[in-house]
């Protein structure tokens, strides 16, 4: 892990790269937009392929702990000998296409529950089971079937109703253990 004086020089020297590339680009940026999003993308990739080298290098058999409290040979001095954790990608806050989608089928399914679809289903297999619905051929009889079938593949309304509230904050139900409300 790089030392805070190190990180700092070094995100210095890309904004000082990045500075300069504008400067010299200057009429072309203004002219074709899509060029500054191919120079960021580039520095990108070199500080991403440079991390990715020094990934590993150099650290300490306890992680730095023992540095971090104070107590190793190596402990810093002064603020600008710490080491700075590169950081890792928060996952929460990447927004991606396919958690745009998912979130699409999760309020399709939840415009569901809320017309009482899914209530309408389980008491229509219910009487069914029951012997007081009496179907045995044709579309019905096959929707029910399938429905029952996948039923193994489905969550419970429970679970349901805990992703309604972590992903809208949606009903009155408990989010589960480890999420925000």
């Amino acid at each position: 892990m790089p030392n805070k004086s190190d990180y700092d020089q070094r995100n210095d020297r890309i904004a000082a790269l990045l500075q300069n590339s504008i400067e010299a680009l200057g009429p072309d940026l203004v002219a074709n937009p899509q060029l500054a999003e191919v120079l960021n993308r580039m520095v990108d990739d070199q500080v991403q392929q440079y991390n990715a080298s020094q990934n590993g290098k150099n650290q300490a058999s306890d992680g730095g702990l023992a540095d971090l409290i104070g107590l190793g040979k190596d402990a810093p001095a002064d603020l600008g000998q710490t080491q700075v954790s590169p950081g890792v990608v928060d996952y929460d806050d990447t927004v991606i296409s396919e958690r745009i989608l998912a979130t699409a089928d999760l309020y399709y399914i939840y415009m569901h529950e809320r017309l009482g679809v899914f209530r309408v289903m389980g008491k229509l297999q219910e009487l069914f089971k029951a012997g007081t619905l009496r179907i045995s051929s044709g579309e019905g009889a096959y929707g029910l079937y399938r429905f029952d079938k996948h039923g193994i593949l489905r969550y419970h309304m429970r679970d349901r109703l805990r992703a309604y509230k972590r992903v809208f904050g949606y009903t009155r139900s408990d989010p589960g253990p480890g999420a925000r409300s």
